[in-house]
């Protein structure tokens, strides 16, 4: 008769013993002291991670020299915890993750990655990625949006510079051409990378009174280049990028909120199954109703010709 009540007993001692046997899990960051100087918002989104997922997770921060050596550094670290056996979700910028993602090194450890982007979402990854991101196509139409305002306002069509070599505004054009060309809200401009500072002076001046919008690109320090004496627009918005901070002929900013962005993101379901499952899938967790922040240049001196 004790033997019958003994086995349950010992059923439900084991049940419970495999209940506790979890496996430990670390949040971690890279940092870069450097990086972090000259970028101290993405320093800013780390704390975002931090206080939504550090209360359920042990969190731990690699500090890397450079990001060249990012794959090896990393590689190191998790095998000087191998023994340990636990895993990793690890948050990493939208230029860190696809030399991440990519690595057969680093896809034999128990590695997940969220990470954030805009206009990109990828297919493929070796390792478990949760991106939250915004689409190119929702992104270009609150483009055209701030187009058709500028239009209404001046009265006058704005002015879009691109570079071809640049994937985001190589995607605006095609997307503008096959889209809204026909619409006459806005004349595109295309600069190339031979000749990019006469190129944007000219563009500025032939168009005196209309708004420009700016594609940075890969030719992004090139609106340092231009010419301030021989500036005639009042109004030169620069997009996505901040490259011309620096010169004072930039008039505003416009951005994603990333880290309203971000929140969203680190506080979905979604995001909960997928490092509750430890997924090795990709999942591209979009953001529907997003906002563009226009912020106003701290420093402009604008100098016109008599």
């Amino acid at each position: 008769m004790k033997r019958f009540y003994l086995l349950p007993l010992l059923f439900l001692l084991l049940i419970t013993g495999c209940k506790g046997k979890t496996v430990p899990t670390e949040l971690l960051f890279i940092s870069n002291i450097k990086y972090f100087t000259v970028f101290p918002e993405s320093r800013e989104r780390q704390k975002i991670v931090q206080k939504t997922l550090g209360k359920r997770f042990k969190i731990n921060k690699l500090e890397i020299k450079n990001f060249e050596s990012i794959e090896k550094e990393l590689e190191k670290f998790l095998k000087a915890k191998e023994d340990k056996k636990g895993r990793y979700i690890l948050f990493a910028e939208p230029f860190i993750f696809p030399i991440i993602t990519n690595s057969s090194t680093l896809s034999r450890f128990n590695l997940q990655v969220v990470s954030y982007g805009i206009g990109g979402t990828p297919s493929s990854s070796s390792l478990g990625l949760f991106h939250i991101c915004i689409s190119r196509e929702s992104m270009f139409n609150e483009i055209k949006l701030l187009m058709d305002k500028e239009n209404k306002k001046t009265g006058k069509p704005p002015v879009i510079l691109f570079d071809e070599q640049n994937g985001m505004s190589k995607g605006f054009k095609s997307w503008w051409d096959n889209t809204v060309k026909e619409e006459d809200i806005a004349e595109l401009i295309h600069y190339r990378q031979s000749s990019v500072s006469k190129d944007l002076e000219s563009a500025m001046n032939e168009k005196p009174g209309r708004t420009i919008f700016l594609f940075a690109g890969v030719n992004n320090r090139a609106i340092n280049m231009v010419n301030r004496e021989k500036f005639k627009n009042k109004n030169i918005i620069e997009i996505f990028t901040r490259y011309g901070k620096n010169n004072k002929c930039v008039s505003h900013y416009i951005d994603v909120e990333y880290n309203k962005m971000l929140k969203k993101g680190l506080k979905s379901q979604e995001l909960n199954d997928f490092i509750l499952n430890a997924e090795k899938n990709v999942i591209n967790f979009e953001i529907k109703d997003f906002s563009f922040k226009k912020e106003k240049s701290k420093e402009i001196n604008i100098v016109r010709r008599k």
